[in-house]
């Protein structure tokens, strides 16, 4: 295995052409900050078929298929966060209130909740990949907003994927394509 270094990425494999096989790649972002990217299955790592995913991590062991990107970082994904992520801070903000009452403009925020936290949910069943940033969407407790509903579920997604299992199965299905 080589470690083949551009301006923003490590990338580890074989070669530098259009048949190039690689393993993994350390990208980093404008900000200097290092995105994970290894060659793993689709479909969620389900499939024989390889693509380049995009892995979160919290650097201590746990770790989270975000996605698969051909190229760059996934802007999407990464626009996709960030939006989730402002959606989270506004949800905090309107349940960590003071006066617990309910402005109508938290509406929205609410039901944009309830549709965003449903997605999700889909996507788990689908087994599809999720963003941390979902996550820590369905970590949110909002069952004293949740009027009109029948008893608001706070969804317990359990524990994250371990690093280091993403990492042996990227090194596997590199090893077969040598």
């Amino acid at each position: 295995m080589e470690e083949i270094s551009s301006g923003v990425s490590f990338k580890y494999g074989n070669g530098n052409s259009k048949t190039s096989k690689f393993c993994a790649e350390f990208y980093f972002d404008s900000k200097g900050i290092p995105i994970i990217f290894l060659w793993l299955g689709l479909k969620n790592n389900k499939s024989d078929r390889i693509s380049r995913a995009r892995i979160w991590t919290d650097w201590q062991g746990n770790a989270l298929l975000e996605g698969y990107v051909p190229s760059g970082i996934g802007e999407k994904i990464t626009s996709y966060k960030k939006l989730i992520s402002n959606r989270i801070e506004k949800l905090h903000t309107i349940i960590n209130r003071e006066q617990k009452m309910l402005y109508t403009t938290d509406l929205k925020y609410i039901w944009q909740y309830c549709k965003d936290s449903n997605r999700v949910k889909r996507k788990l069943n689908n087994n599809e990949p999720i963003v941390y940033e979902e996550y820590k969407l369905l970590e949110i407790d909002i069952e004293r907003y949740a009027v009109g509903m029948k008893r608001y579920v706070v969804f317990d997604f359990g524990d994250y994927e371990p690093l280091n299992g993403f990492v042996d199965v990227a090194l596997e299905k590199w090893r077969k394509r040598l």
